[in-house]
């Protein structure tokens, strides 16, 4: 019988790899889908066992983490200043 630890390893490389495929790397990527993830499944878990109040939200939730990081993919190939004239923002830049 394999461990937990070996489980949750082979299952982390699995969500990397999967990640990867769709075009999203990082840990910073990686530790935002995890957080995404496990905050539905903590949600559900405690507030609505048996139910979809949380989890019928997975797909809407992939999507706009998906939507995201493609967006900074292609921002990712302009220069720094172009994302900024077109809009792109750095909050510490904004003031009151």
């Amino acid at each position: 019988m394999r461990d937990s630890f070996e489980i949750t390893v082979n299952a982390l490389a699995g969500t990397r790899a999967d990640l990867d495929a769709a075009g999203v790397h990082g840990e910073r990527a990686l530790d935002l889908f995890r957080a995404l993830i496990t905050g539905l499944i903590s949600l559900q878990i405690a507030n609505d066992p048996g139910g979809e109040r949380w989890t019928r939200l997975q797909d809407d939730a992939l999507e706009m983490f998906l939507a995201h990081h493609a967006n900074l993919a292609s921002d990712a190939t302009q220069p720094r200043r172009a994302r900024r004239d077109a809009g792109d923002t750095d909050m510490r830049e904004v003031k009151a």
